[in-house]
């Protein structure tokens, strides 16, 4: 195999393995931030939606707190 069609392999796996990053736009608060997250991901079937809800449920009574 030629070293460059290894090396694209190998670029690929570890692309593939890069973690993914997110921003959020500095005038908007962190809570609202992770909720949209959260609710995001419950809508595109990562996560469950009971335990987004609880973690939504947590950021929200930390914002009241605050």
């Amino acid at each position: 195999m030629p070293d460059a069609v290894v090396e694209d392999a190998v670029e690929q796996r570890l692309k593939s393995r890069w973690p993914k990053v997110w921003q959020k736009a500095p005038d908007s608060p962190l809570g609202e931030a992770v909720t949209y997250r959260l609710e995001r991901r419950v809508q595109l079937g990562i996560d469950e939606p009971e335990g987004a809800a609880s973690r939504i449920e947590r950021i929200q009574r930390r914002r009241r707190r605050g």
